[in-house]
């Protein structure tokens, strides 16, 4: 019966088919290895070709009541099922001579659990169908409702939970947002699929059943374990990390805020508790802002979902480092940070907007939304973001096209292409773009492309007339040589789809970051050393020696830091970090002259805030051989956090003019949300050498007297530390006195 099926037209038909789309992606970036998306393609084929392999089988199959069963029936689906998914396979294994593959062991994974699986149940379900020989037409039908009933039950949790991924028994997996770039085969991923093999077992138990007339000890076997072993892993699936929703977020993030305005769920911890009323009061500001800026109120309550860390919110929701926001929901999904908390403005940012669509999602776009015009979509929340400190988000759209980095804004705006686009370009260029409409053509017409979805109609022009006026404007933005040179080097980075091993790489951080944060160092090397023996860049090597520097391997690390210094080309990021590594070497090992040279090389560059105070801070601790051996144990990478305070107290205790060790201890207190213990100390501290750090002692006072509902002082303080800065500082300090203005700050 094999070789008849075989020799049917339409099995032939199948083969060429999944032979000519598996080459056709041997040449889409990221779908050209074996992996993930190149898994997931082939899964939905087979699922799409379910119906044909159905019906070629049924043909070989006699007219229902035939008396007598089908001899070798069973094995025939499953063999033809894995001549199916032996063609791509071999495809994509010879593919690997031109396209680097990384991760066979993940690649195999994916295969076997995603389309292997879909595989198992296609071929179970036509056994089945084929053992009880219905009319073909039916049991083709119900194999493309069942499937298509189970992807509406998805989208549908998809839509109305939290969480951005899901599992699927006809497509496997889909595991969230794009730009958490860490991808390996998850316990969750094998657990579910092992689901789906139960799904299999019992149609294959109930074929065998139906041919021996219910009398098969094995189909009974079959059917009761593998329904029983189903029904278990279903109820167990929280556990199994692959069921998750509001109630069990909901049960995870304890604690519960509620506001005039939002329902804020947040996890437990002394920082949260001392920090919550700051958060909260953060969170009526910037919706009361964003709200003022469009000219608009609206109405609803706003659900934020406070995480620790990206691990739990990725377990959680499905997104780790990407913060989220569900419009349609009236829900934002974010990571702990630090006061202001400007990606929270963002995401509120997003719920602003959408009640302000028209569409299902909430998001402009075409089918309701289903095709979203991202660049629209993010242009818009990144406009309404505050200013950073460093360049205004015009500065750094002026960046990009000097440097010849900003993209098409046609592909910007469009509904396909914008994920193609480097995420840090396709956001600059698209907030630039957003921002200078409602600067120049006011909040009404803003407000309208985005309620429409249609930018051009919105605004009377042309997107390309449209674009050229922005890149006249772009042209008086000021940027100096020494900005241009620095900020280049982070938006040089690919997109995902342009990076080699993108996915292997991502995890192989992730893991170095976890081992590291563990203490177990070495480990966090290994994991940087394979990364290079596969795909890394400058900037692993640099993490790898610091990893190896804290291991206690120092030569090896010196060495890595040496080389990059002289190999770095024009990475000012690397050869800044670089410089301050080397320095804080040669400081640990006494060698006080060689740390100065370092840290002078470090101070004559340009650099972005931090990068300058902490170049300035250490080198004023090294001009005093007696001040530099009290501050090492402050400075030095080992040291616990629990004990720099302390570090800082002795400090004092023996300079007590030293302002810049009351900054330090006020910064520390600031971070652990101890507001008004720290506005007592950066209040005591205004002599410093360098610029930079008494811009951010007083930024850091202002919003110490902030949160502790001092806001008149703290708006003295913020326009004293305007004066004199950088554009983007300014508009950052000015943002920051708008904050001090408003009333839920002056009510706290």
């Amino acid at each position: 019966m094999l070789a008849a099926v075989v020799k049917d037209k339409l099995f032939r038909a199948l083969l060429i088919a999944f032979a000519v789309f598996s080459g056709a992606l041997c040449f889409v970036p990221l779908f050209d290895v074996l992996g993930y998306e190149f898994s997931v393609s082939i899964a939905i084929l087979l699922f799409l070709s379910g119906g044909v392999l159905v019906a070629v089988v049924g043909r070989q199959v006699p007219v229902p009541g035939h008396p007598s069963p089908v001899p070798g029936l069973p094995s025939v689906p499953f063999a033809a099922v894995a001549a199916l998914l032996a063609v791509p396979l071999a495809i994509m294994s010879a593919n690997a001579v031109r396209v680097t593959n990384c991760s066979w062991g993940d690649g195999i994974g994916f295969y076997l659990l995603i389309p292997g699986v879909t595989g198992f149940i296609l071929a179970g379900y036509t056994a089945l169908v084929s053992s009880l020989r219905p009319r073909r037409w039916a049991a083709v039908l119900l194999w493309y409702a069942a499937g298509g009933l189970e992807i509406a039950v998805r989208l549908r949790e998809l839509y109305l939970e939290p969480q951005t991924f899901f599992f699927s028994h006809v497509i496997g997996w889909f595991p969230g947002p794009i730009y958490d770039e860490a991808l390996e085969v998850p316990f969750s991923l094998f657990a579910f699929r092992t689901g789906g093999m139960c799904i299999g077992l019992v149609f294959l138990g109930t074929a065998l059943l139906a041919r021996a007339r219910m009398r098969s000890p094995a189909g009974v076997v079959l059917c009761a374990g593998a329904a029983l072993a189903f029904v278990y892993m279903n109820a167990r699936g929280e556990d199994l990390l692959f069921k998750t929703g509001r109630g069990r977020i909901v049960r995870e993030l304890e604690g519960h805020r509620r506001t005039a305005r939002f329902d804020i769920r947040h996890y437990r911890d002394s920082y949260v508790k001392k920090e919550i009323g700051a958060i909260a009061a953060a969170h009526e500001f910037h919706l009361a802002d964003v709200e003022r800026v469009l000219g608009v109120r609206t109405g609803g309550r706003i659900t934020s979902y406070l995480f620790k860390n990206a691990g739990d919110k990725k377990v959680l929701t499905g997104s780790g480092g990407t913060n989220i926001a569900k419009p349609w929901l009236g829900e934002v999904y974010v990571n702990a940070e630090t006061f202001p908390y400007p990606t929270l403005r963002h995401e509120i940012a997003h719920v602003v907007l959408g009640r302000l669509s028209e569409t299902v999602l909430a998001i402009p776009g075409r089918l309701g939304g289903l095709m979203p015009c991202l660049g629209l979509v993010e242009g818009a929340a990144v406009a309404l973001e505050g200013e950073g400190a460093d360049l205004t988000r015009h500065q750094a759209a002026k960046l990009l096209l000097l440097e010849g980095l900003l993209p098409d804004m046609q592909e910007v705006f469009s509904a396909s292409k914008f994920y193609t686009i480097p995420m840090r370009r396709a956001y600059t260029a698209a907030g630039s773009l957003m921002l200078w409409l409602l600067e120049t053509r006011g909040p009404g017409k803003f407000v309208e492309a985005y309620r429409s979805g249609d930018l051009p109609a919105a605004y009377g022009a042309p997107l390309q007339v449209i674009v050229a006026e922005w890149k006249e404007f772009l042209g008086t933005v000021q940027l100096s040589e020494a900005e241009r040179a620095f900020w280049a080097s982070p938006y040089r980075k690919p997109s995902i789809f342009g990076q080699v091993c993108a996915h292997e790489a991502a995890a192989l951080r992730l893991e170095a970051a976890i081992e590291g944060n563990k203490g177990r160092h070495r480990a966090a090397a290994e994991a940087f050393i394979s990364l290079c023996e596969r795909a890394c860049t400058d900037s692993d090597r640099k993490s790898m020696a610091d990893q190896l520097l804290k291991a206690g391997e120092t030569e090896a690390a010196r060495q890595v830091l040496r080389n990059l210094l002289k190999n770095g080309g024009n990475d000012y990021w690397l050869r800044a970090d670089t410089l301050d590594a080397l320095g804080m070497l040669a400081w640990e090992e006494g060698r006080i002259d060689e740390a100065r040279k370092f840290f002078g090389d470090l101070a004559a560059m340009h650099l972005d805030l931090s990068r300058r105070r902490s170049a300035d801070l250490r080198a004023d601790a090294l001009g005093d051989p007696a001040l530099a051996g009290a501050m090492l144990g402050f400075f030095s990478d080992d040291s616990d956090s629990a004990v720099r305070p302390v570090v800082l107290s002795d400090v004092l205790k023996q300079f007590p003019e030293y302002d810049t060790a009351r900054y330090l201890l006020g910064r520390h207190l600031f971070n652990r949300g101890e507001f008004a213990r720290a506005a007592e100390h950066l209040a005591q501290a205004g002599r410093f050498t360098s610029d930079a750090v008494a811009r951010e002692n007083l930024k850091l006072l202002g919003l110490s007297l902030l949160n502790s509902g001092r806001p008149a002082e703290a708006r003295a303080v913020f326009d004293e530390a305007a004066k004199g800065g950088s554009p983007a500082w300014q508009a950052h300090c000015g943002f920051l006195g708008r904050m001090a203005k408003s009333e839920v700050f002056g009510a706290k």
